[in-house]
């Protein structure tokens, strides 16, 4: 792999949910967030890309750790971090819109679904042991 994509997701936590974003094209979940833009710090990479997602600005910014994805296809650092959504009301909503990505679908997913291996999360690793 030429270039090492780096990528911040977050972990948003509400009522013993978690919020995971569902490819319906390609059938898998993994956590919001996306790739830097080139110098961008991954803090800012995070703010970014969930008001872009979801349009709202995000509070209580805590990193948890830095992970490795290296496969056939994939090469690539992801900044997991764990904030709150500035506006409620996203944390209320079942599933949330996310914009411009028909494809996707953000929905509230049950920590105890993740923690039984109900749910599977790219890339896998054990994310609950983060929080």
């Amino acid at each position: 792999m030429e270039n090492r994509k780096i990528k911040s997701r977050c972990i948003f936590i509400n009522h013993g949910k978690i919020l995971l974003c569902y490819d319906t094209v390609h059938n898998y979940y993994f956590f919001p967030g996306g790739s830097a833009i080139e110098g961008e710090k991954s803090e800012d990479t995070l703010r970014r890309e969930i008001l872009e997602e979801f349009g709202t600005e995000i509070k209580n910014i805590k990193f948890l750790t830095t992970l490795s994805n290296v496969g056939e296809n994939s090469d690539e650092t992801i900044v997991m971090f764990q904030a709150e959504f500035v506006n409620s009301d996203r944390s209320q909503e079942s599933e949330i819109p996310v914009l411009d990505m028909p494809q996707i679908q953000a929905i509230w997913v049950s920590m105890n679904d993740v923690s039984m291996g109900n749910i599977k999360i790219l890339p896998e690793f054990n994310y609950l042991k983060l929080l």
